[in-house]
């Protein structure tokens, strides 16, 4: 499997020591705090105690039965641009960015849950056909995993707000449909590629949210600012964030979470979002046409399509 990292997680932080190692116990997160709705919320220049608060996990708008929570939606992109027009807009709706700022450009990524974490190792004491079976699925989880991460999962999609009709809307952007697209690393094995916030160590998985984009520089767009990226850390590097892990990294935040070109098959990346090479280049042109010196990356999730939601 691949290993190469372009930009990205690594460089600014610690990493973890030794591969698959997990960090010494924590005790869990107190419960996070409410996001005022239709803002990214973070300060500026937040003191190293602080933690980020986590937004409202139900809104009174959005479709619910396209967008029925926060972050989440129950299927991809659909097919003519009026119905993705609406789609956006109830993804922003439930996000509570609803109306938009006239002008704002506005990046959209549906993508899939992973798979199930795997079951644990199979252990002694076990007759040798419940070992056999244990382990049996452990392969098989691990597949699906390896399966996931090297595929592009995700549609990607770009939108203005724009006034028509004396109200405010959304008109997509992409002349050909939606773009090839994942928000998930592109490997199981980090290799020494981990990365940490305090003794919060792993491969970095940006939760769903709007997160702001710098346009203009050649080759990857990059975050406005690090501390805005709220990420959910893979702690044990088995290719999938689970519940305990997601609550642990509740305040963990991502380094240099670029946008960029992955390989022409499958992402390349140890948490950055990645497109395949021509449809990476096509959200460039896109985004470089609007004038835009910044744009509004949108990430939500939806059910894997062979295992269901696995949502964290």
């Amino acid at each position: 499997m691949r290993k190469i990292n372009v930009g990205g997680e690594p460089h600014r932080f610690p990493q973890a020591k030794g591969l698959g190692a997990a960090p010494p116990p924590i005790a869990p997160l107190p419960p996070p705090s409410p996001l005022p709705a239709a803002s990214f919320a973070r300060p500026h220049a937040a003191p190293p105690e602080w933690a980020p608060p986590r937004p409202a996990r139900h809104f009174s708008f959005g479709h619910p039965g396209f967008a029925p929570e926060w972050g989440r939606v129950t299927r991809g992109f659909d097919a003519t641009p009026e119905r993705r027009e609406w789609q956006a807009e109830q993804i922003l709706r439930r996000l509570g960015h609803w109306p938009p700022p006239e002008g704002e450009v506005y990046v959209i990524q549906i993508d899939q849950d992973s798979p199930p974490p795997p079951p644990p190792a199979p252990t002694h004491g076990l007759p040798a056909a419940g070992l056999r079976a244990q382990a049996e699925a452990r392969r098989r989880a691990i597949e699906a995993l390896n399966a996931y991460l090297t595929a592009f999962t995700g549609q990607t999609v770009a939108f203005r707000a724009e006034r028509r009709d004396g109200r405010l809307a959304l008109t997509e952007l992409n002349p050909n449909g939606p773009l090839r697209s994942a928000s998930h690393p592109g490997q199981l094995d980090p290799a020494g590629q981990a990365s940490c916030n305090g003794r919060i160590c792993g491969m970095a998985w940006l939760r769903s949210g709007i997160y702001p984009y710098k346009t203009g520089l050649s080759g990857v767009f990059n975050p406005v600012q690090d501390s805005l990226m709220d990420v959910a850390r893979d702690m044990n590097f088995d290719g999938a964030v689970d519940r305990r892990e997601s609550a642990l990294s509740a305040r963990a935040h991502g380094f240099a979470i670029q946008i960029h070109a992955g390989f022409p098959g499958s992402p390349r990346s140890v948490g950055c979002q990645t497109l395949p090479p021509p449809d990476f280049a096509a959200l460039q042109k896109i985004v470089a046409d609007t004038g835009a010196p910044t744009f509004s990356y949108v990430l939500v999730r939806r059910p894997n399509e062979s295992f269901g939601a696995q949502d964290w």
